[in-house]
């Protein structure tokens, strides 16, 4: 009987030892799960950042151009007046008789 019960309560030591080492096993599974995860999620949202930022770039280069664009034309739109108004002093001029007004 004493044997039975130091071999039962062998086995169960045993048993709880061997229960004891799948658990923290299966806690540093799950820990080892959770950081991957968590890795996964950060590089999720680093990648929706770059994705943000990259598209922003690309408003302010398309904005940049379509100023840039705006610019060049109000040179062109000024030249041409100056321009026309050299030509109708020029005639003035002209009219005139070479005098200026």
């Amino acid at each position: 009987q004493v044997e039975d019960d130091m071999y039962a309560l062998h086995t169960t030591s045993l048993k709880s030892r061997e229960l004891e080492r799948e658990a923290k096993e299966a806690e540093v599974m799950y820990m080892k799960g959770v950081e991957e995860y968590q890795e996964y999620e950060q590089e999720e949202m680093e990648e929706k950042q770059l994705a943000m930022l990259l598209k922003r770039q690309e408003e302010e280069e398309r904005l940049a151009a379509e100023t840039m664009e705006a610019v060049r034309m109000e040179h062109v739109q000024m030249r041409k007046r100056e321009k026309r108004i050299m030509l109708q002093e020029e005639a003035h001029y002209n009219e005139v008789g070479g005098e200026l007004a």
